[in-house]
């Protein structure tokens, strides 16, 4: 792993993947990716180009980008936050990544309907979310109305593939 200015790069034998990390909450998802999260890692250097990884909670792409430019695997992100979403397409076109992701800008639901998503921070990659149907109160202050699909109907009528992974 290779910090570059805003730019943190990971090679995996001669495969490199680049995410831009602007906010101290980019950037701690790489400060220790290997020693706070070593079984997802390895999980992911299990994966191959004849998987479809779904990858709920997206964030700012760290697990979408490693899997889609270091194992060449298709993968469906689902992330509902702003923020996190432009950091998220960012680092997929950083990377050549569009024929590879398929970004779905809502929150995985039991059932398709808006709903509010709740944060206790603007920074990519720093905030905690909650998704909370309609009709739910929120405990946290921070809230924004965001649709809600469910992944079940969007593969049975095909919108996307049957994932062989989920993170």
């Amino acid at each position: 792993m290779r910090f570059r200015g805003q730019d943190v790069d990971i090679a995996i034998g001669d495969r490199t993947a680049r995410w831009h990390v602007s906010s101290t909450g980019e950037r701690f998802h790489f400060q220790y990716p290997f020693a706070i999260e070593p079984g997802m890692w390895r999980w992911l250097a299990g994966l191959g180009p004849d998987d479809v990884l779904l990858d709920v909670g997206a964030n700012i792409g760290t697990y979408t980008v490693a899997a889609a430019a270091l194992r060449s695997v298709p993968v469906i992100a689902v992330e509902p936050f702003e923020p996190n979403l432009q950091a998220l397409r960012r680092n997929i076109a950083l990377n050549d990544l569009d024929d590879r992701v398929t970004v779905l800008p809502f929150a995985a639901a039991a059932e398709d309907g808006d709903g509010l998503l709740t944060f206790d921070s603007t920074i990519p990659g720093a905030a905690s979310q909650h998704f909370l149907a309609a009709g739910t109160a929120a405990q946290e202050t921070s809230a924004t109305t965001v649709r809600g699909a469910s992944i079940d109907r969007l593969i049975a009528s095909g919108t996307i593939p049957t994932p062989t992974h989920v993170k």
